[in-house]
C-alpha cells in the first residue's frame, strides 16, 4: 500500500479504505473476510508519523474442538518516516529515514506483519472450550462422553483384584 507524500498536507489527517489482500502479499487461509484500515498520518517538515488501525474478522479452526468460528481483530501498527538529505540505514523497524525528493511512502510490509501478528498462536473458540474426547471422539461442548470404559486409579487395581477372586 503506498501513501503519497504530495497528496499530504501539513497536520494532521485520517483516511480510511480497504486493503487489497494480493497487494500486501497475504495469502493465509484465515483471512477470508475483507480487510479496511484507518490511517492516522501526521507530516510536519522533517518527519511523518504513520499510525494504522487495521479492521477484520478471522476465519479460525478451534484447535481443541475443530469447530470453526470468527474472530474480530483490530491490529495496530506505527511508522516514522525522517525526512533526511543524508542516507544512513534505518535504526529502528519502526522508523526509516527517506530524501526529500522521495515521493511514495510503502507501508505493505506493515500491514502484513501486523495482520500475520495477530493470528492467535492458540486458536480457541472460547476459553472454556473443553474439546473432543480421544477415546468416543465427542464435542464435549455440545454433548457427554460416550466412552464405556470406567478410569480406574492404577493405586487401586491390587483392590479390585481381590474382590473379583
Amino acid at each position: 500500500m503506498i501513501i503519497r507524500v504530495n497528496s499530504l498536507k501539513e497536520g494532521y489527517q485520517e483516511y480510511s479504505s480497504p486493503v487489497d489482500l494480493v497487494e500486501v502479499d497475504i495469502v493465509e487461509k484465515e483471512f477470508s473476510f475483507p480487510v479496511s484500515i484507518t490511517l492516522q498520518i501526521e507530516k510536519f517538515k522533517s518527519q511523518i508519523n504513520v499510525h494504522g488501525i487495521l479492521h477484520t474478522k478471522l476465519d479460525l479452526i478451534c484447535d481443541r474442538c475443530l469447530e470453526h468460528f470468527e474472530m474480530k481483530i483490530d491490529p495496530e501498527f506505527d511508522v516514522i518516516f525522517k525526512v533526511s538529505t543524508h542516507r544512513r540505514h534505518n535504526v529502528e523497524d519502526e522508523v526509516r529515514v527517506i530524501s526529500p525528493f522521495e515521493n511514495e511512502l510503502d507501508i505493505a510490509q506493515d500491514i502484513k506483519d501486523a495482520l500475520i501478528l495477530s493470528i492467535p498462536m492458540k486458536k480457541l473458540c472460547h476459553e472454556n472450550c473443553r474439546g473432543i474426547c480421544p477415546g468416543c471422539g465427542a464435542n464435549l461442548n455440545y454433548e457427554e462422553c460416550r466412552c464405556n470404559f470406567q478410569r480406574i486409579d492404577p493405586r487401586w487395581e491390587v483392590l479390585k483384584a481381590l474382590t473379583t477372586k
